[in-house]
């Protein structure tokens, strides 16, 4: 049962890392490695341009945010006599690791959330190269969604950490 939130997430990571290298790849072998945005200002206009091989840096990016997240869930302290008395030390510990299952798939969904951003962002680039795009432009609405859906993932994350963690099956 553990291992089955971290292997959905392990394939979502796997996934996107996946495109994106496939399409950076493509990028640089197609278009001779061309100028490409690395930086775009608040209002998703392209300030800043690199060669498309720049982009591998955000897979790098990628792995790291994927191993902080594990480290970050294999370590996390819970403190579970917040959550009140228990009958016996078995249902404390129970509590434990409940608590710590759901900090870890917490983070996993923040990382593979982050992953997917990055894929999207990788793909848009592409999008502009291939059709030739004079000026970039990201839509401000992307980079609003993924706030938003990191927000909404924290507040219901949290909601869903700090519900009923006695019960004896998590999922």
């Amino acid at each position: 049962m553990e291992s089955e939130g971290f292997e959905i997430f392990t394939r979502v990571f796997s996934l996107t890392v996946i495109v994106q290298l496939f399409v950076i790849t493509y990028i640089i072998v197609a278009y001779n490695n061309p100028d490409v945005p690395v930086h775009f200002t608040l209002t998703g206009t392209a300030d800043s341009f690199g060669k498309a091989s720049e982009y591998f840096f955000l897979i790098g990016i990628n792995l790291f945010v994927y191993v902080l997240m594990l480290v970050l869930g294999r370590f996390a302290k819970v403190n579970v006599e917040e959550f009140g008395m228990y009958k016996d030390e078995e249902e404390r510990r129970h509590v434990e690791r409940v608590m710590r299952k759901k900090v870890r798939i917490f983070l996993q969904i923040l990382g593979a959330n982050f992953s997917l951003f990055v894929s999207l962002l990788v793909l848009f680039v592409l999008s502009q190269v291939l059709n030739h795009a004079p000026k970039y432009h990201l839509s401000p609405i992307g980079i609003i969604a993924f706030l938003v859906s990191n927000i909404v993932i924290v507040i219901f994350g949290l909601v869903w950490m700090n519900t009923n963690n006695t019960k004896k099956r998590l999922f």
